[in-house]
């Protein structure tokens, strides 16, 4: 229940709290527990990253505005709650009230929209020059998930409080648990399919060059691409590596991935207000129709600053329109990787572990370590099923590639349920159970009907892109 009848009586509190006190922090109450607070992942430590990053700014404000009209346009109206200046941090501070029984998104979009209006006044405001303070009386789901998605996602700083009655009667403001916020540890994590890109292939067999002789080059080029997707204000990453396959006719590549935003999740379109909305089931009709995977604007924009550095040297070439994780089938079977950049929360996370490892004088093979990558991706990608951990503990590649025996006609779909092949890491080739059948199956099929993987009963084959499909498993005389 709301301490509060109405927004305007919260508001006047609120003003005549910050008229009499010296600072907002005066009224906020468990600061000690956050700066004692231990986050269990990356999302947590972003978000009381945030928060300590607006407390900073809340020691001295100076008011600027209440209520007032922002825009510099008599049509246009943006009444931000309160509007600050902060001295010692040079800082902005934007604060909204809500008192709605179940505030929405939109108490959060406003907020942007306020920091936009300013912006007009001050084109060169960074966003770390600016905080934002949403005080609202309820935090329902939603609510909490918009706060999620702006600090990770969007960047920036933000500080949740709520309204609370202390055991004096008098009011105060509680920080909003970061635990909340955060989730329960896989709703900021992102699919694979929310990941998309290509491979870009650096061929030399027209200029003739020896590449291995330039690939300070070849790194300059991906931190060229990382500066602009940061620019760009995305999220990505990208691998520089050698191709080891014998078919290749590029001795190096750069996988380079981005961002898919019209790829939707579950979260989301099960989220009332989203899906009741007529405009977002337009736009999810036509959006859908087409199936965009990410290979948009913003990654031909990243993806041509490093082409360009380097086309003096080899011909770069696009190919592998796919999300990650057929990108990632096609690395683990022949790269070698050389080196990883990322922007936005991949580079975020990247250079935060990278720290970790020069501060605990951890092994480091240089500050573009591609190891740190994959963890940076593994932790904000959802990792490989159940299945397929299974399927990689009996997988021998080493094996596979000694012997290499491919597939000769591969099968497109599994036998069994129907679905297709191209995007899946493995099939079986085996017996079904209690059946004298034998049937191609997909590693989820073989779970639930296949019989163990060993020469006469099954074999196991790994999807190595256009190279086609090696056995690594149910050897003769294994």
């Amino acid at each position: 229940m709301s301490l509060f009848t109405s927004e305007q009586q919260m508001q006047n509190w609120l003003s005549g709290q910050l008229d009499s006190l010296e600072s907002l922090t005066e009224l906020i109450v468990g600061q000690e527990i956050i700066e004692g607070f231990k986050p269990k992942d990356y999302a947590e430590a972003r978000i009381v990253g945030s928060i300590k990053k607006v407390l900073s700014s809340l020691h001295h404000t100076i008011k600027i505005s209440e209520d007032e009209n922002i825009t510099c346009s008599g049509t246009e109206v943006l009444r931000p709650d309160f509007v600050m200046f902060s001295p010692e941090t040079e800082s902005l501070v934007i604060v909204e009230l809500k008192n709605l029984v179940s505030p929405s998104r939109q108490a959060g979009t406003e907020l942007a929209a306020y920091s936009a209006g300013i912006r007009k006044f001050v084109p060169l405001l960074a966003e770390g020059d600016i905080c934002h303070v949403l005080i609202s009386s309820v935090w329902p789901t939603l609510l909490k998930h918009y706060a999620r998605d702006q600090i990770l996602w969007q960047g920036r700083n933000l500080l949740c409080l709520r309204p609370i009655e202390l055991a004096t009667s008098e009011i105060a403001l509680a920080i909003v648990d970061p635990t909340e916020i955060a989730g329960n540890g896989h709703e900021h994590r992102l699919t694979h399919e929310q990941v998309g890109g290509y491979q870009i292939c650096l061929y030399n067999y027209i200029k003739n060059v020896d590449l291995t002789q330039h690939e300070n080059q070849l790194r300059a080029a991906i931190q060229l691409m990382a500066n602009e997707g940061s620019r760009q204000r995305s999220h990505g990453f990208a691998y520089l590596w050698r191709d080891h396959a014998c078919f290749s006719l590029a001795p190096y590549s750069i996988t380079c991935m981005n961002i898919a935003p019209f790829v939707f999740t579950e979260e989301m379109l099960n989220e009332d207000e989203v899906a009741n909305a007529p405009f977002f089931n337009k736009f999810y009709n036509v959006v859908h129709d087409f199936h965009p995977e990410g290979h948009g604007e913003t990654l031909r924009e990243i993806s041509e600053i490093g082409s360009r550095f380097v086309e003096n040297i080899c011909d770069p070439r696009y190919e592998g329109f796919f999300p990650w994780d057929r990108h990632r089938m096609i690395m683990q079977s022949r790269a070698e990787k050389i080196a990883f950049v990322g922007w936005g929360i991949f580079g975020d996370l990247f250079y935060s572990e990278l720290q970790k490892k020069y501060l605990s004088w951890g092994a480091v093979k240089d500050f573009m370590d591609p190891e740190i990558g994959d963890f940076a991706i593994d932790t904000l990608v959802e990792t490989r099923s159940a299945i397929v951990i299974a399927l990689d503990l009996t997988a021998n590649p080493k094996k596979g590639r000694e012997l290499n025996e491919f597939y000769a006609s591969p099968p497109t779909s599994c036998d069994l349920c129907g679905k297709s092949l191209t995007n899946e890491k493995y099939f079986i080739d085996g017996k079904v159970n209690d059946s004298p059948m034998w049937a191609n199956m997909c590693g989820q099929c073989h779970g639930a009907c296949g019989v163990e993987i060993k020469w006469g009963r099954g074999q196991l084959y790994l999807n190595c892109g256009i190279e086609g499909w090696l056995k690594v498993g149910g050897f003769e005389n294994q």
